[in-house]
């Protein structure tokens, strides 16, 4: 899982402080969602809570703390086109890294990447969001190969 690579960061960057969360609190958090997480969303969050903003993935990237991603999600699910079962976990300059929840808990979590400016040709159907990575341990090994390269 995602545990691993998230260690890796933090050992990469020494200065973050790291906050955890407690199942609980991810809950409580996610008890208002009308879909199921992963079980790797779960133990990501269990292992940090978001990134602080010294770590910025790829450059630019902003990983939410669990309440920035309900309030992202919050504000977006109003927008046309923006669908309900997707829930943000990242800003990256223009847009947001997304997981898809789904009726049942899945193992692992397809991370995809959305454009706001699409969400109208996504409510038309003339446009899907594009898979980025398999997983959300991906997207975190990523990071931890990217700072490694530069």
């Amino acid at each position: 899982m995602s545990v691993t690579a998230v260690d890796q960061l933090y050992a990469l960057y020494p200065q973050v402080h790291r906050q955890i969360l407690t199942l609980g609190e991810i809950n409580r958090y996610l008890s208002e969602l009308p879909f199921q997480l992963s079980k790797e969303f779960y133990d990501l969050y269990l292992s940090t809570n978001g990134f602080d903003r010294v770590i910025q993935f790829f450059g630019f990237g902003k990983f939410y703390c669990l309440s920035e991603a309900i309030e992202t999600y919050r504000a977006c699910i109003s927008e046309r086109g923006y669908r309900a079962n997707w829930f943000p976990l990242m800003a990256h300059e223009e847009s947001l890294f997304i997981v898809v929840g789904s009726s049942q808990q899945e193992i692992v979590s397809p991370v995809f990447r959305i454009f706001p400016d699409d969400f109208e040709l996504y409510a038309t159907g003339n446009s899907e969001p594009r898979l980025h990575f398999p997983s959300l341990t991906e997207l975190l090994l990523e990071e931890v190969q990217s700072y490694l390269r530069d």
